[in-house]
């Protein structure tokens, strides 16, 4: 039986962070990482509807 992986925060924001400011792919990513594409895309998914409430709150 396979156990699930555990990632911390900082590596989580360390993948993100690949992404988004220095403009890898989610594929490359997630191969350099050995971590699932759609895992990853999951985690850019959660900070992006984080950022935006935050930004709707700073807001009202």
């Amino acid at each position: 039986m396979t156990r699930k992986k555990k990632y911390s925060k900082e590596f989580k924001l360390d993948a993100v962070n690949l992404v988004l400011e220095q403009n890898y792919t989610k594929a490359a990513v997630s191969r350099s990482l050995d971590v699932n594409p759609n895992l990853l895309g999951r985690w850019l998914m959660n900070l992006k509807k984080m950022m935006v409430m935050l930004l709707e709150e700073m807001a009202s």
